[in-house]
């Protein structure tokens, strides 16, 4: 019987160490403030959306002595914060943004660890894949409104008054990006990579034109 329970409790004890890791990962959280560093276990993984606030477990280690011997505890820590309070997260080498977008319909927001694909602070893209692979694109104006750009809103002409929304005022952009010989207009019939391609031009435009 023996040789039959320890195999399966060392199984057990691996599996179940293989399944933690997966749910707690490791990483380096920068806050927006002032930049201090957080390092610790989070239960946020970036395939997942999640409900806008990070748990994070973070441990020390301290030594007591006692009668000439020497003892070393773990002091374990968690804490929850919203999303917001950082400003980006590092986990195993990849930069990750924390942001919220608005459902219309659930009227609630979720959150997502985004990776930034173009553009910079004034006007960028993001990009999500979940954990089927599935890509998501989101632009996230000057003012920190964060969009899918498959949102309806941007559909055809008016989809440039909602883009309008997420700039400060630019005479430039305004003039280029509503005339529809420029062929920046978004329209119904266009797949995601041509969207992509209008929105890459918006920004290198906004950029380029219209940020400090």
């Amino acid at each position: 019987m023996r040789k039959i329970i320890l195999p399966v409790c060392i199984a057990w004890l691996l599996t179940g160490t293989r399944v933690w890791a997966q749910e707690k990962l490791f990483a380096t959280l920068v806050l927006g403030l002032n930049g201090t560093k957080i390092q610790g276990y989070i239960n946020v993984n970036p395939g997942k959306e999640f409900d806008c606030t990070i748990t994070i477990t973070s441990e020390s280690k301290t030594v007591e002595k006692s009668k000439g011997y020497k003892n070393t505890k773990i002091i374990s820590n968690t804490g929850t914060y919203p999303a917001s309070t950082f400003k980006f997260i590092i986990i195993d080498s990849t930069v990750h943004y924390p942001r919220s977008v608005y459902d219309r319909i659930s009227k609630k927001s979720t959150c997502y660890l985004v990776r930034k694909m173009y553009g910079n602070n004034k006007l960028s893209l993001y990009v999500f894949n979940n954990e089927q692979g599935v890509a998501s694109y989101f632009i996230e104006g000057d003012y920190g409104q964060f969009k899918n750009i498959d949102d309806p809103v941007f559909t055809g002409e008016e989809g440039n008054k909602e883009i309008d929304k997420l700039l400060p005022f630019c005479v430039y952009y305004y003039d280029k990006f509503n005339d529809k010989e420029t062929g920046n207009i978004l329209n119904s019939s266009m797949n995601i990579d041509q969207k992509l391609e209008v929105f890459k031009n918006l920004i290198d435009e906004f950029n380029k034109n219209c940020s400090d």
